[in-house]
């Protein structure tokens, strides 16, 4: 079982790692070229889970985001222009 303490470091480094991709994006976005950003997590914490306490039921899948800045047609696959809804999510892992 995990302790309050783990518990409380692992919500500090999710601030951590917020404050992070929050300075990256906004220092990204001030760019005029075209990019792609993909960010997903490597692994869960080390907390003692199983997978049937896993929303998702899986230990391996983990959660992706991608933001994109760039315009592109439809004829290109793309949405036809940068997307006010935000960034895009899903899942890396076992299927």
């Amino acid at each position: 079982m995990e302790s309050i303490r783990d518990i409380k470091y692992h919500c500090e480094q999710i601030g951590e790692m917020y404050d992070l991709i929050r300075s990256m994006v906004n220092t990204l976005s001030t760019r005029e070229e075209p990019m792609v950003l993909v960010m997903y997590g490597d692994h869960l914490t080390t907390f003692e889970w199983t997978e049937d306490e896993m929303i998702n039921k899986s230990l391996y899948q983990t959660e992706y985001v991608v933001w994109i800045q760039y315009e592109s047609s439809e004829e290109e696959g793309g949405c036809g222009g940068v997307s006010d809804d935000g960034p895009r999510a899903g899942y890396v892992g076992d299927s």
